[in-house]
């Protein structure tokens, strides 16, 4: 699958990511990088363990990554989940609802990094 391809099956921001990274080279460097982050696998440990500020610092990293490559659906659902875990001390009972969100967000676009062009 092309790049741009990948972004419209993702509802991501093709244009935007290019222009940020100047060119589509280093946007796959950095997609293809995603799969072996733990951001994802320390959100969900941290959320299991009842831990809100490192779930919360977890899930505000997922969200700059997303936004630094142009995944808004995966932004606005890790931000949300964000929001929800600001200046908790505990996990929330609608935090693991949105930690279930984000990581089929995750899911979706680990699964579409697998089908990019080399």
């Amino acid at each position: 699958m092309k790049l741009s391809s990948f972004y419209a099956r993702c509802g991501g921001n093709y244009a935007d990511a290019v222009a940020r990274f100047q060119g589509e080279a280093p946007v796959l460097r950095f997609l293809r990088m995603l799969p072996d982050d733990d951001s994802l696998s320390n959100l969900l440990d941290d959320v299991s363990r009842g831990d809100a500020p490192a779930a919360f610092r977890a899930a505000h990293t997922v969200r700059g990554i997303a936004q630094n490559l142009g995944l808004p659906r995966l932004a606005s659902t890790a931000a949300d989940l964000t929001e929800c875990l600001r200046g908790q001390t505990v996990i929330p009972p609608e935090a693991h609802v949105l930690c279930d969100t984000v990581r089929q967000s995750c899911d979706e676009i680990l699964s579409l990094i697998a089908q990019l062009e080399e």
